[in-house]
């Protein structure tokens, strides 16, 4: 190799490793340029590249260090692994809001990093170091550290196959691969069409099929792929820039970027590639595409750029920062991070807002209360990033994502509580609504006396019910404290309210019906005087005669009106005939000491 082509390799070598910002008037010139963009919004065309500075949702995160940082890998919305130079390793269990040092032996600086799941991860760096991890990062093992082998990216594409890239001591590309998770590996070795240079970077799209970006020797770069798994490698690209990553959001559709703002881009798996116009000069050092279409690459001077629609037009996105860009992520297409120099670390937040649901309840309703089954639909939006999921709870019952509209039966006042959240991360407030299933009973009245209840929750008071029940005469109410009746009627101003689990006498001019619906009645204490007491029975279960003298303390007689009749059915030890009770009836019973009725029968 010639001296004057060692030195510019070397000098290759030492730029990617020190990773320094642009120095001299140039650079100034285009940060004076850059921040006028970015401080006053502008459009300008450039050939068919629409180029625009905008300001979107990158928000700085607390690292705790000043460390550079170089590599990152997000598994989820929540989790990831960052590192950096010194061995510094990061990671955050909820989306960058705090982030945790880990530790591990080595001392060289790491430069990437790759999570299969949320267990297994792989960090990568300087003197050959390799890092593995079992356990999400609380212990780091070193698999291999100390030579004269540089590693510059890695992908775990299986729980156990895994490739790293870079170059060997001889500036020769260099390929590691695993298939039992760092435990052992092979290295594969070649050159880009005859020249020295690295592999910056790496990405298959199965175990079989990968490419990896490069740095050759002299400053341009080159597309290398496999398509057997990496036993071997051929230049299938080769480009008038270095290339520092390459990322494919499909097995079609890929991406890479480097040196002078150099983007390209393949539609057709890797077959052909073709210059994008970036608009910028910055160096380009990471690029991450969620989607075929959509898209940011992070470089020198805090540069960011994206793009919407395939990489035909990109804009400059705010990043508030001037130090250089190393690596990004996006999570989908509403969350990602970036990190760089001195501990930079950004969030981006595409999508601020959370979904709005709606609940719609369907059933038969009358004055307010639903009296059989209630269908509950939800029903989310969200125009940006889309609905991830929608919980819901019953009163105090647990959270249940809802998959699709639920069906209520049990009687009484029920509370449902929901929310949604996106894929970006956002959550909804908590909703509630308040609903009532009650029940609803035909009573039919005939011409005379009838002893019945009330079996709902009421409000109602003598001569409300009196103004209810048409061609009504009387009601009358057992007092029991005096063993004398309550009488309401026309002219009489003796009003009294109706209470829950008392039975009642109504007389009504002829046959009727009464239509009671409302909330089931849970529970009564009603004070049972010696002597007789006038009851309701109020529960959807029938009882009978037999069954309310058994349950009643110091009961000796129950009387059950029959209306056939116009007299008294009596229930009584020795009486050998039983007598069904059911919801709506009024009964009267005799004890012989005081106690409290709380339903029993």
């Amino acid at each position: 190799m010639g001296c004057h082509k060692l030195v510019i390799l070397i000098k290759v070598h030492s730029f990617l490793k020190r990773r320094q910002k642009m120095k001299g008037v140039k650079y100034k010139i285009m940060c004076i340029f850059m921040a006028i963009f970015l401080i006053f919004p502008a459009v300008y065309t450039k050939e068919e590249n629409v180029f625009c500075s905008k300001t979107r949702g990158w928000t700085p995160q607390n690292s705790g260090t000043n460390q550079d940082l170089n590599g990152i890998s997000f598994i989820n919305e929540s989790t990831g692994t960052v590192v950096g130079n010194s061995c510094t390793i990061l990671h955050t269990i909820d989306g960058g809001n705090t982030w945790n040092a880990q530790t591990a032996g080595p001392i060289y600086d790491l430069l990437d990093v790759s999570f299969y799941n949320a267990t297994r991860g792989v960090a990568i760096g300087y003197g050959g170091t390799i890092i593995y991890t079992m356990d999400g990062g609380n212990n780091w093992i070193t698999a291999q550290e100390g030579w004269m082998i540089d590693y510059y990216g890695v992908q775990m594409v299986t729980e156990n196959i895994g490739f790293i890239v870079g170059k060997n001591s001889i500036f020769q590309p260099l390929v590691e691969k695993t298939t039992d998770f760092w435990q052992s590996w092979n290295s594969i070795i070649f050159y880009l069409n005859g020249n020295e240079g690295l592999l910056s970077d790496v990405c298959f799209l199965n175990e079989i099929h990968g490419f990896a970006s490069a740095r050759v020797w002299n400053g341009e770069g080159a597309i290398v792929e496999t398509v057997d798994g990496g036993t071997s490698w051929s230049v299938i690209f080769w480009a008038s820039n270095a290339l520092n990553a390459i990322d494919f959001p499909s097995q079609n559709v890929g991406y890479a970027v480097g040196d002078n703002g150099i983007i390209l881009k393949t539609s057709n798996g890797g077959t052909s590639w073709s210059y994008m116009n970036s608009g910028i000069t910055n160096t380009l050092y990471d690029v991450s595409f969620p989607e075929e279409e959509t898209g940011r690459a992070v470089g020198s001077g805090g540069i960011i750029i994206f793009t919407e629609d395939g990489g035909n037009s990109w804009s400059v996105e705010y990043s508030g920062v001037s130090s250089t860009l190393y690596g990004v992520e996006f999570v989908n297409s509403y969350i990602g991070f970036a990190v760089g120099e001195d501990g930079t670390i950004l969030k981006y937040v595409g999508d601020i807002t959370p979904p709005q649901t709606n609940c719609t309840l369907y059933g038969d309703m009358e004055n307010g209360i639903y009296i059989n089954n209630v269908s509950v639909f939800l029903n989310a939006t969200d125009d940006l990033s889309g609905v991830n999921y929608t919980m819901y709870k019953i009163d105090d019952g647990g959270w249940q994502e809802y998959s699709g509209a639920f069906i209520v039966s049990e009687k009484g006042s029920h509370n449902l509580t929901f929310y949604s959240a996106d894929y970006a991360g956002n959550v909804e407030e908590e909703k509630s609504i308040e609903f009532n299933i009650g029940g609803k009973i035909e009573m039919q009245l005939y011409s005379g006396w009838n002893l019945c209840t009330i079996p709902f929750k009421n409000n109602y008071t003598a001569s409300s019910l009196f103004n209810d029940i048409e061609g009504c005469s009387i009601v009358l109410g057992w007092n029991a404290s005096i063993g004398d009746f309550n009488l309401y009627a026309p002219g009489i101003p003796n009003d009294f309210a109706i209470k829950d689990g008392h039975g009642y006498l109504i007389a009504v001019k002829n046959d009727t019906f009464f239509n009671i619906t409302g909330m089931p009645i849970e529970n009564v204490s009603v004070l049972l005087y010696e002597g007789w007491n006038m009851l309701g029975w109020f529960k959807e279960q029938p009882t009978t005669t037999a069954s309310l003298y058994g349950a009643i303390p110091h009961c000796n007689i129950v009387l059950l009106w029959n209306t056939t009749t116009g007299d008294f059915d009596l229930y009584a030890p020795g009486v050998p005939t039983d007598f069904p009770v059911t919801i709506g009836d009024g009964f009267l019973i005799a004890v012989s000491q005081e106690s409290i009725w709380h339903g029993e029968g």
